[in-house]
């Protein structure tokens, strides 16, 4: 009985809809402003702010600023990337109050900002004050966090009713930090637990509101750190995100999520939930190690031989568990040949950049001319695997499979929906539904290719000649898929100065243009 109501309350919790308070600015926002505003959530013990990721507004000359409730300044907004507003707000007391200026110059799309209660814990309350005028006037999830760590639970029904509830709690702003921690780890050994309705039987209605609010927890989560971390302002992910992604993990979320068009966006998860398998089978000294380990291990082997074509591939059944003795052999490696093994924390590197900037060409570095190496720091937090240049023109590809462009706009060359030029690194929209392997660009920089982890090709840019292959000369501001070459397995792809030229993994080579 004691147990059922606990659960009953902990469900109440999660279907109680807390709203938050919006506040936004026009988009794009008026030159030569003044905003003030103010939002006050009664009974809260602080407010959470979170930016919306389309925040733009010139750098220092259009400022949000965000104060608490007595007028102290607790924060300064402005920027035109989502590093200058991702860090989220946390506002002592149930008030805050913000104004924004604008300037005559410059302006962007402006911002937005929800901000959530948080109620709170009264944890001392319960530990030294346990009257009963107490205990009724407290959010009962307190009492209920406590007892449920005492009292076994032993009911399957209660058990899948529980593990649903807290996951649900755990995304819920207005809680407590600690109280959404210990809701996300209890889920957990709920879940995991041998005998688990949801390890046995991924079915029901409870084990649906898991599924489908995990995985947009989880991707908010990271999106949300991943600039902080690229910008090593964090030197890793939180313990919630880290959290998320081991419940996912554990529930073999990687088999529907990091399939079908959005699957770029997941890629870190799947890399994730391989590692995580592949630890997890050396600690236990199993061989269950997943296939695309296994898969991996097979090109590592064609690679390194000289006669691939006649390497057996290795199965399953041929890799034997980790023994001592090849704990041995890996201490002796790492002792003998440290070099082979040392990693940078900063291995990503900084990214340097010099010459002409008219265009903004080097991605945020200031000057028209620079003429000693300057480090980009807009670069560099992207921590690009590929840069290429054009003529006045730069891009990015990131392991996401994401493109980033800079500098001079004409003729669409950017690929960013305009031929405006950007002084900072633009995130390239049209080609976020793919992952981006690999852009080619001529020295002249006038029109781009893209190749994607499937074999297709994107151009945009100037169309002269029929360079872009879509068997016309028209320009292009947006990428564009080459139907031509689609299903033919393109694997390298090149720009001239007039024509474009595209290879695929039998050999065959396609050029179009002059």
């Amino acid at each position: 009985m004691l147990v059922d109501l606990c659960v009953t309350e902990v469900e109440d919790l999660a279907s109680n809809n807390f709203n938050f308070a919006a506040a936004p600015s026009a988009h794009p926002y008026p030159d030569d402003t003044v905003e003030t505003g103010h939002v006050k959530i009664l009974e809260a013990k602080s407010l959470r702010v979170q930016f919306d990721r389309q925040c733009s507004t010139e750098r220092r000359h259009d400022p949000l600023v965000i104060m608490d409730g007595s007028g102290r300044v607790v924060s300064v907004r402005s920027g035109r990337e989502w590093s200058d507003w991702s860090i989220e707000l946390t506002i002592p007391g149930c008030e805050l109050r913000w104004k924004f200026t604008s300037d005559q110059s410059v302006n962007g799309w402006g911002w937005l900002f929800k901000v959530y209660p948080v109620m709170a814990s009264h944890d001392d309350s319960f530990h030294t004050k346990m009257s009963d005028r107490v205990i009724l006037s407290q959010p009962a999830f307190e009492l209920s966090k406590i007892l449920l760590d005492k009292l076994r639970i032993d009911g399957v029904d209660q058990k899948a009713r529980l593990g649903a509830a807290l996951a649900q709690c755990c995304q819920l702003c207005f809680l407590d930090s600690s109280h959404r921690m210990w809701a996300l780890h209890k889920c957990r050994r709920i879940i995991t637990k041998s005998g688990s309705p949801f390890k046995c039987a991924m079915s029901g209605n409870q084990v649906k509101a898991v599924l489908s609010s995990l995985p947009e927890a989880l991707l908010k989560q990271y999106e949300y750190e991943e600039p902080i971390v690229k910008s090593v302002k964090h030197l890793m992910h939180s313990e919630l995100c880290r959290a998320y992604a081991a419940l996912a993990c554990d529930l073999n979320l990687d088999c529907k999520l990091c399939v079908g068009t959005e699957s770029h966006r997941l890629s870190w998860f799947q890399r994730y939930c391989d590692a995580a398998r592949v630890a997890q089978a050396l600690v236990d000294r199993t061989s269950k190690y997943p296939q695309s380990f296994i898969d991996q291990i097979n090109r590592i082997i064609a690679e390194t031989e000289d006669d691939y074509n006649n390497v057996n591939p290795i199965n399953s059944q041929q890799l034997h568990c980790f023994s001592l003795q090849q704990d041995e052999q890996l201490m002796n490696w790492v002792n003998l040949r440290a070099d082979e093994w040392s990693v940078s924390w900063l291995s990503h590197g900084i990214i340097y950049g010099w010459g002409h900037n008219h265009r903004g060409q080097l991605g945020g570095v200031d000057g028209a001319k620079v003429k000693l190496p300057t480090a980009c720091e807009a670069m560099s937090i992207l921590r690009p695997v590929q840069i290429v240049g054009g003529e006045q023109s730069l891009f990015a590809v990131t392991s996401e499979g994401r493109v980033y462009a800079m500098g001079y706009g004409a003729s669409g060359r950017l690929g960013i929906g305009s031929s405006d030029s950007v002084a900072n690194p633009t995130l390239i929209a049209g080609l976020q539904h793919v992952f981006v392997k690999k852009v080619a660009v001529n020295s002249g920089g006038k029109h781009c290719l893209a190749l994607t982890a499937d074999g297709d090709v994107f151009s945009w840019g100037e169309g002269d000649d029929g360079k872009l292959g879509h068997g016309n000369k028209a320009s292009l501001d947006r990428p564009k898929l080459i139907e031509a070459l689609s299903g033919k397995g393109v694997v390298d792809i090149a720009c001239g100065g007039a024509h474009s030229a595209a290879i695929t993994a039998n050999g065959e080579l396609y050029t179009f243009g002059k």
